[in-house]
């Protein structure tokens, strides 16, 4: 996942039936691993590469991955994070959802004040206000 100023990639490997992801700066080559587990395709850049807002799974079952997840043979239980992308990346927003979302997509809204979530369990819509 390709930050939109072209200088980050966000990225996600299996290890061990789970999973890690990372954070690697193009311009130097140095890849920081996130404190926390999710695959890249539950996460999205801020419109200005300053932050990454993802779904990350409460906990993580066994699996071949990520093909279990595309194919719905395994879902998630999400809670949400913002990404500080300041070297070094610094967890800076929790948010625990009321109900159990499994977050296929996440998106900001240009104004950064809310984010917008798809369900992949029922392709519901999410919107969440975020607070400065």
């Amino acid at each position: 996942l390709i930050s939109p100023n072209q200088k980050f990639i966000l990225y996600s490997e299996t290890e061990d039936k789970t999973f890690k992801t990372y954070l690697l700066n193009i311009e130097t080559a140095k890849t920081t691993v996130l404190g926390v587990r999710t695959l890249a395709d539950k996460c999205s850049w801020s419109p200005d590469s300053q932050r990454i807002y993802c779904g990350v799974p409460e906990s993580i079952p066994s699996g071949l991955y990520p093909n279990q997840w595309y194919s719905g043979k395994i879902s998630f239980n999400d809670y949400v994070v913002g990404i500080n992308t300041n070297i070094p990346a610094q967890l800076e927003t929790f948010i625990r959802l009321h109900e159990k979302i499994d977050i296929s997509k996440i998106e900001i809204s240009i104004n950064n004040e809310q984010l917008i979530l798809k369900n992949k369990k029922d392709s519901s819509i999410w919107v969440i206000e975020l607070i400065s």
